[in-house]
């Protein structure tokens, strides 16, 4: 529940209103349906697939998705129609998942976050009454604390931030604008958290370990020349 309340929360904040969530599919024609119908009947600014599993630890993987969250245009097959549904980009994509992998280059292509409850999440306890409705009431107030965040940085000469991530642009100017309002450690767990949702990962810690605990086979060991090395 909480990662579906942070993607409402977000849409409420950009759009003054609830976003219309989308359910996963692994079929990425009919997934392309659903963003396409979205997009078009809503104009959102929030772009929410929701709740994204897969039978047997399959990772998530699209490449409708990979393809147009990095393009400058998003541009989506109309249903029924040879033409295509085309608008900037300007699009927050939120992909959420429980204990899910998702494929190499869908995760290089996003900022994984990993959400944790310590005990039961039923008896999770809000600081205020209804997360929604708080953000919906001081949407003004918050939207204005964050504009005053970007008149900090520009105040302070718009330095970038150290972050690295694969979209450097986008990586040096929030981390820029989060150092200058006193919070310097954008990305800094990035690589930390991105093993957790990498498939590939996952499988060669496997092999590793499987190998650790087999030390007499059955695998083959190669004696190299020295010169080789």
């Amino acid at each position: 529940m909480g990662k579906t309340l942070l993607v409402r929360i977000l849409g409420i904040l950009l759009d003054g209103r609830d976003p219309r969530l989308l359910h996963y599919t692994p079929d990425d024609e009919e997934l392309q349906k659903r963003l396409c119908a979205t997009l078009r009947d809503t104009g959102q600014s929030v772009l929410g697939i929701d709740n994204a599993k897969l039978a047997n630890g399959t990772p998530i993987s699209s490449p409708v998705v990979e393809s147009n969250s990095m393009a400058a245009e998003i541009a989506l097959r109309i249903l029924g129609s040879s033409t295509n549904f085309v608008r900037p980009n300007d699009v927050l994509w939120c992909l959420t998942m429980n204990q899910t992998r998702v494929s190499p280059d869908l995760l290089s292509r996003g900022l994984p976050i990993r959400l944790a409850y310590e005990g039961r999440p039923g008896d999770r306890v809000f600081p205020v009454r209804d997360p929604i409705e708080f953000a919906r009431r001081h949407r003004v107030e918050i939207l204005g604390e964050l504009a005053g965040y970007v008149e900090r940085w520009t105040q302070a000469g718009r330095p970038s931030g150290t972050g690295r991530h694969r979209c450097h642009v986008w990586a040096g100017m929030i981390g820029g604008i989060l150092a200058a309002n006193g919070l310097p450690d954008f990305l800094a767990n990035y690589d930390e958290s991105a093993d957790e949702f990498d498939a590939e990962a996952e499988e060669f810690a496997a092999l590793a370990a499987a190998v650790l605990n087999t030390p007499n086979g059955p695998y083959l060991t190669f004696d190299f020349p020295e010169n080789a090395r």
